[in-house]
């Protein structure tokens, strides 16, 4: 099963010699990801170079990123944008995610960066030009997956073969017979021309 943006593509596995189809049930990213409105986001303030800890995990601000591009993100013409590099480590896992921050018409957005490997969902949501601070509404993932759904179809017709078919057709002589004197007629037309 995997996310592109909105879409979910789910893949089956096919067992081609018992008929058997299996998939993840769709529920079951209900369970693993957390839904947006369900997070509860903390904020933290940072200055460039500054830590942050939460919940296990240590995430640096070591920069920023002036032109950031993302697959949800089309700059227009007066946006004001920048991405925030963060490092995030512990828990024998590192990452690195850029959320970012927009001001398009006078009014601020950002496009959050979840960490797939961490849980986190971190949100780049202020920016503070005299203190020099830079604050990130952060999430982690409540759920985990208790019971993993799976569905599966039987009697499903193999694909893993193919059938070819032999047919014996008895006129095909009168076929080859047919083509040999065609091209014999050709060469004798091409000969007749050629003498005169």
């Amino acid at each position: 099963m995997g996310l592109e943006g909105a879409l979910m593509y789910n893949y089956p596995a096919a067992i081609e010699e018992t008929g058997l189809r299996i998939k993840l049930d769709e529920k079951v990213l209900d369970e693993f990801f957390t839904p947006e409105d369900q997070l509860e986001y903390k904020e933290y303030s940072i200055k460039n170079g500054g830590n942050i800890e939460i919940q296990g995990y240590k995430i640096n601000l070591h920069g920023f990123d002036k032109a950031p591009e993302h697959p949800n993100y089309k700059k227009e013409e007066k946006d004001i944008a920048i991405a925030a590099l963060l490092n995030i480590s512990g828990n024998n896992i590192t990452d690195e995610v850029a959320p970012i921050y927009i001001i398009r018409n006078n009014q601020p957005m950002s496009i959050k960066h979840y960490s797939g490997k961490t849980g986190l969902h971190i949100r780049f949501s202020n920016i503070d030009p005299v203190k020099e601070e830079f604050t990130f509404k952060i999430a982690k993932d409540s759920r985990q997956i208790k019971d993993l759904k799976i569905a599966i179809a039987t009697d499903v017709p193999r694909t893993d073969y193919l059938i070819l078919q032999a047919t014996i057709f008895p006129g095909i002589n009168l076929f080859w017979a047919g083509t040999m004197l065609m091209m014999l007629g050709l060469f004798i037309a091409a000969w007749a021309r050629y003498v005169k």
